[in-house]
């Protein structure tokens, strides 16, 4: 499947591209935007799916178009991933939203996924959530959702080589707050 010319097809409005565009990437989408929004204590499905609508909106409504940008030089899922974070970001931010509810006071059927009922799954986001938000952020790009490091630092407007030592900082921090948690051994060798 060539993505430009799907995203081509989008944004001349044909319909079918659009259909075939959401049903590869919609769930992608809408999960990265549950998690941005779990990490500023907005984790609600319909807060999920009101900012999951306004960004549809903003990538393909005529008006808009925000997905004409999209050029190529990276793969499609991990541009949507990447728009989807800063979306989201982004409405956060216009809400003047702090992070103060803890994954634990979120109802079990408004999590992300079935995964994140899983005991270690919930502390590593309880401890991610201890980070600042760029911590966050190019943790769970590089590990959650598979984004290059030469892509994160693209997406982020970044370079590479202030990325990579950021991203060791970021994971440094995150052994720290688990090991002092209980929940790892605190070894410099432990992974995430």
């Amino acid at each position: 499947m060539d993505e430009v010319r799907l995203v081509q097809r989008c944004v001349q409005g044909e319909e079918a591209a659009w259909n075939e565009l959401i049903a590869l990437h919609g769930e992608t989408v809408r999960r990265a935007i549950a998690r941005t929004l779990a990490r500023g204590g907005r984790a609600s499905l319909e807060e999920t799916q009101d900012v999951y609508q306004s960004l549809i909106a903003a990538l393909f409504e005529p008006e808009h178009r925000r997905l004409k940008t999209f050029r190529g030089d990276a793969g499609l899922r991990a541009w949507l991933v990447a728009v989807a974070t800063r979306f989201s970001l982004d409405q956060l931010r216009k809400l003047r939203v702090r992070r103060t509810s803890p994954l634990q006071d979120i109802p079990a059927e408004e999590r992300v996924s079935p995964d994140e009922t899983l005991p270690e799954i919930e502390q590593l986001h309880e401890a991610l959530n201890q980070l600042s938000e760029q911590d966050a952020l190019v943790l769970r790009l590089y590990h959650f959702d598979g984004i290059s490091y030469p892509l994160i630092a693209k997406l982020l407007g970044i370079p590479l080589n202030t990325l990579c030592p950021r991203i060791s900082r970021a994971r440094e921090k995150l052994r720290r707050i688990l090991a002092q948690s209980g929940h790892y051994p605190d070894e410099p060798d432990v992974s995430i």
